[in-house]
C-alpha cells in the first residue's frame, strides 16, 4: 500500500465484491480488509509521505485549474490516439464489458464500471495535462485501469462463454500480444541499460552531479530516475553503490558538491548511516560530489 495509486484498484476491488452477487470473498473478511488497508493507507499518508509524492498530489489543483477544458487536454488526446494502438487490447476488453452489461441490462454494473473507470482516467489525465517525456510513463499510471477492466472480464464475461475452448483462445491471445509487445519494447530498456553499463565504467567509483543536456535524453528521458536506477545496477553487477544525479542545470546541484557522506537524489538527501548496508554499499565516505 505504499503507492499512493494503490487506493484506486483497492477501492474498485473492494466494492466490486461487494456488489457482485457471486462473490468469491465472504462480506465480513473483505470489511476487515478494507478497514485494515485503510488504516495502512491513512498511517503512510499522514506520516510517511516524502518529497515526491507531496509535488506529484499537486497535480489534483488542475481539476479547478483546467475547468471545464478537460477534453481538450494533451494527456487526453494522446489517449484516445493510444487506444487504437498500443491500448488496443483495453480498449477491446473496455468494448466487451460493456456489451456483456447492457445485454444483460445489469445497469448498476455498468454505471459503476463507467463511473470508476472514466473517473480514474480523468483524474491520472487532468493532473499530467501534457504528456512530453512523460508518455512512456503514463503507462505506469494507467495500470489500475487494468484491474477495472480485468475484474469483469474474469467474473463477468468468461463464465458466460459457454464453450471453454472459446475462452482459453480468448486468454491466449490475449497473452500472446501482450508478451510480443513487451519484446518489441525491450529494444529500447536494453539502450538505457547499456547506457547506464557504459557510464558507469567510464565513471567507476565517482559521485557525480551534473545537468540533463550533457546526458542522452533520448534515451534515459526521465533524469529523476538516475539516482535510483544507477544505485540498484551497480549495487547488483559490482558490489558496489554509485551515485550519480541530473538536474535541469549543473548549477541546481552545486549545493551538494561538498558531500561526501550521503546518498543524494533529486528529491532528497539521505545519510549514509539511515541506508540499510545490505542495499546500500558505499564503500567511499570522503570522497564528495564533483560537478561535471
Amino acid at each position: 500500500m505504499s503507492h499512493p495509486l494503490i487506493l484506486f484498484p483497492f477501492v474498485f476491488s473492494a466494492i466490486y465484491f461487494l456488489l457482485h452477487r457471486d462473490s468469491i470473498i465472504k462480506r465480513n473478511v473483505l470489511l476487515f480488509a478494507t478497514l485494515f488497508f485503510a488504516i495502512g493507507f491513512a498511517t503512510k499518508l499522514l506520516f510517511f509521505t516524502d518529497g515526491y509524492e507531496r509535488n506529484s498530489s499537486d497535480g489534483a489543483n488542475n481539476l479547478v485549474r483546467l475547468f471545464p477544458n478537460y477534453f481538450s487536454l494533451e494527456s487526453n488526446t494522446e489517449f484516445i490516439k493510444q487506444c487504437f494502438k498500443n491500448y488496443f487490447w483495453l480498449t477491446a476488453l473496455f468494448a466487451i464489458v460493456c456489451i456483456v452489461y447492457i445485454r444483460k441490462k445489469e445497469w448498476l454494473y455498468l454505471s459503476f464500471f463507467l463511473c470508476f473507470f472514466f473517473g480514474y482516467l480523468f483524474s491520472v489525465n487532468i493532473s499530467h495535462p501534457n504528456t512530453g517525456a512523460l508518455k512512456f510513463y503514463f503507462e505506469n499510471m494507467y495500470q489500475p485501469l487494468i484491474v477495472i477492466v480485468a475484474l469483469p472480464i474474469i467474473f463477468d464475461v468468461l463464465p458466460n462463454i459457454k464453450n471453454t475452448r472459446v475462452a482459453a483462445v480468448f486468454i491466449v491471445l490475449i497473452t500472446f500480444f501482450c508478451c510480443m509487445r513487451v519484446y518489441n519494447r525491450h529494444f529500447f530498456y536494453q539502450q538505457r541499460l547499456d547506457w547506464y553499463r557504459s557510464y558507469m565504467t567510464k565513471n567507476a567509483n565517482q559521485k557525480i552531479l551534473t545537468s540533463d543536456n550533457r546526458i542522452a535524453n533520448d534515451t534515459i528521458l526521465m533524469t529523476w530516475a538516475l539516482p535510483y536506477e544507477f544505485w540498484l545496477l551497480s549495487t547488483i553487477e559490482t558490489g558496489k553503490t554509485y551515485s550519480f544525479v541530473a538536474g535541469s542545470a549543473a548549477n541546481d546541484l552545486l549545493w551538494a558538491s561538498g558531500i561526501s557522506n550521503a546518498f543524494i537524489t533529486n528529491w532528497g538527501l539521505y545519510s549514509y548511516k539511515e541506508l540499510p548496508q545490505r542495499y546500500f554499499n558505499f564503500t567511499d565516505t570522503t570522497s564528495a560530489y564533483t560537478v561535471k
